[in-house]
């Protein structure tokens, strides 16, 4: 994934959009982690665009449902099952029976 992440900054305009939708839910799951473990204070870049961590959570879950749905998930390509298991992970966080210990 290092290399693509690279290459993604090298070209976005190539990057397959499920890797993208990939990368929007890698970025979720560690946010969703962060507040799991009580980390709640902004991050560099929650400073400059979103002070809340639910609030970019929000964000990353809708582009991530953005991409999934350009990419036309119901005929997968590269990354599509990736994507949406890791988007599965996502939403479960995001849900109040998810949260309960």
């Amino acid at each position: 994934m290092r290399n693509q992440y690279d290459q993604f900054w090298k070209d976005p305009s190539e990057t397959p959009i499920m890797w993208i939708g990939l990368l929007y839910a890698v970025m979720s799951l560690a946010t969703n982690l962060r507040i799991i473990a009580g980390n709640t204070s902004p991050t560099i870049f929650s400073q400059v665009a979103l002070r809340d961590p639910k609030e970019a959570i929000e964000l990353f879950s809708e582009k991530i449902v953005q991409c999934l749905v350009l990419g036309n998930y119901t005929e997968p390509t590269t990354h599509t099952i990736e994507t949406l298991l890791t988007y599965m992970i996502t939403e479960y966080f995001r849900s109040p029976d998810g949260m309960q210990s």
